[in-house]
């Protein structure tokens, strides 16, 4: 019997109702997918998150899971869960609509912390646990269908699963697994689901779940956030279940400088091995760690900390979902055409930045990191030579208005500065007048005798295009206006003629120039922050890794290193010559 072939999803392709526009990764069971709803030529489209499953059987245990997790997660509606919004078949696809959260998975934010040296706050801790909490508890006990509680277990609290929106806010996601009241799968007796490093030790020994099974896998996931070491997980999924079952949490105030006694004792609570001793419900853990939040410093602040840190790790370009939607738009097309400049950059960005929302079931094992450097090199590299910015300090963690600017926080008015109009002006009147200098050297006639008419009319001779000044002319410093034609002319005797045109005294007096007043010798002034920025981005249209690379490092330098700004600007401005682009 012939095999059949396996569905390959790619841009462009319509799925149901909705047409693929690029991968966002794997989420359970499927692929996932950013998608467009609606006809875009009548000036309507909706982007979604599409999950997509490709199954020959829909009567198949694995299509029946799929369904469930639809039927469960479009009942719940909670501001801290993703809402599920469309379920549909298309031949052998069954695909999920859900919300799309543009922004990065807790997996991609932790490693790129560890990656550029950085940590979290407790405050973000403590933030991020008081939402899944609050998710968790919804799920758990208030969430109704027909009147009839859900009784949802998620069994995958994970980081994975925590997906972080620019604006802040935190969203639980991927039901693939939960178990719920309404299910109509099998759950084989015994069946171990979830991901070994975030079980709780009732599910590794495949004994009873409930509510407190997704408390202690909160519990993990806050404690890795806050140390940023993986608590369970080993080299292979058998060890990482028995370290769950026998190892011992290492106490956080151990391992962070200054960590809240108050919040390790509420985390220690939540990872008790025996569920007796847990908190019985997510509804207890919330409470409990709303009262740590009123005595923790800087609370107040850490939703904009938790935006400051992921504009700090993420390069704008990761979620810029129009230009992916553009690339995606420009590889579905029948007839491509030649790409302009910005289409190209637009096509390299889009193919060497994947979305940041990796699946890892283990995102803090070394070969996780490993991994995750050889993938954004450019930003470790930099990150290496930038001094360690630690949670404490929240001025570390505060990037610039500039840096809000380009990351889309903060919109301000457009700056037009008057350097470039001077610098123009400027340039063009020493054009002019070393062209002048030059034709006169240049001269092969006899000059006229003094009184003569010719002489005023010298200037109007020769025109910029015409002129083709010697190498030794131009490696010199730019001299100054000539002086009047008066002394420019010479005796009627020729052999007094180089000494009268390439007198010595012009190559000496740019020195003093500065001094003076002059403006042909000006300094060029300081580069700003946003100049480097624009100049980076300009370079990584046509260089992406130099460009990325300069990014990072104009980030870590700031605003306020005028050396390093300096050195960045004049390094792109090479690139960008080199490349025949302004």
């Amino acid at each position: 019997m012939m095999a059949r072939m396996a569905v390959v999803l790619a841009p462009g392709m319509r799925v149901g109702r909705y047409r693929l526009l690029f991968r966002l990764g794997k989420g359970g069971m499927g692929e996932v997918w950013a998608a467009a709803q609606g006809q875009a030529d009548l000036g309507f489209q909706k982007l979604v998150a599409l999950k997509v499953l490709e199954t020959h059987d829909v009567t198949s245990n694995a299509a029946v899971m799929f369904f469930d997790e639809a039927k469960a997660a479009s009942v719940l509606q909670h501001a801290a869960i993703v809402s599920t919004t469309d379920l549909g078949q298309d031949g052998n696809l069954l695909y999920i609509a859900m919300d799309l959260v543009q922004g990065p998975s807790l997996t991609a934010l932790l490693q790129r912390l560890v990656i550029t040296r950085r940590t979290m706050s407790p405050a973000v801790v403590t933030r991020i646990g008081i939402d899944m909490s609050s998710a968790l508890d919804y799920a758990h006990d208030r969430a109704l269908v027909n009147g009839q509680p859900l009784k949802l277990v998620h069994r995958d609290v994970s980081p994975h699963n925590v997906l972080l929106d620019l604006n802040g806010s935190i969203r639980l996601t991927d039901f693939g697994v939960a178990r719920t009241a309404i299910q109509d799968h099998e759950s084989r007796v015994g069946t171990v689901r979830g991901k070994p490093s975030y079980m709780a030790p009732e599910q590794v020994v495949g004994g009873a779940i409930d509510a407190r099974t997704d408390v202690f896998a909160l519990g993990i996931v806050l404690y890795e956030s806050a140390c940023l070491k993986r608590l369970f997980g080993r080299s292979q999924p058998v060890k990482s279940m028995d370290a769950v079952l026998k190892h011992e949490p290492k106490p956080l105030p151990e391992l962070v400088p200054d960590f809240p006694q108050t919040l390790w004792s509420v985390i220690r609570k939540a990872l008790q091995k025996d569920p007796k001793n847990r908190f019985q419900s997510a509804g207890e853990l919330n409470e409990a760690l709303h009262t740590v939040a009123k005595g923790l410093p800087g609370y107040d602040r850490a939703t904009r900390e938790l935006v400051e840190l992921m504009h700090g790790v993420f390069d704008a370009e990761d979620f810029a979902t129009e230009a992916r939607v553009q690339k995606a738009n420009l590889e579905s097309s029948p007839a491509l055409p030649e790409p302009t400049r910005a289409d190209r950059g637009v096509q390299v960005l889009g193919a060497s930045m994947p979305w940041p929302s990796v699946d890892a079931s283990d995102p803090l094992a070394p070969e996780a990191i490993e991994e995750a450097k050889t993938m954004y090199r450019p930003m470790a590299t930099a990150a290496m030579a930038a001094p360690v910015m630690m949670s404490g300090s929240v001025d570390a963690l505060t990037p610039s208005s500039s840096q809000l600017s380009y990351a889309g926080l903060v919109a301000p008015p457009p700056k037009r500065s008057m350097l470039p109009t001077i610098a123009v002006g400027v340039a063009l009147l020493l054009v002019g007048t070393t062209a002048f200098v030059v034709a006169s050297r240049n001269e092969r006639s006899p000059l006229p005798a003094e009184g003569s008419s010719a002489a005023p009319e010298r200037p109007v001779a020769a025109t910029p295009p015409e002129v083709s000044p010697s190498p030794s002319a131009t490696l010199r410093p730019t001299p100054p206006p000539p002086p009047p034609p008066a002394e420019l002319a010479p005796p009627a005797d020729a052999a007094t003629e180089p000494k009268v045109v390439r007198r010595p005294a012009p190559v000496k007096r740019p020195a003093t120039k500065p001094e003076s007043g002059g403006t042909s010798a000006a300094p060029e002034a300081d580069a700003s922050y946003s100049e480097v920025l624009t100049l980076a981005r300009k370079v990584r249209a046509v260089d992406p890794v130099r460009g990325k690379a300069m990014m990072a490092t104009a980030l870590e330098a700031g605003k306020d290193n005028v050396k390093k700004l300096n050195q960045l600007r004049k390094e792109a401005q090479e690139i960008l010559a080199a490349n025949g682009s302004n």
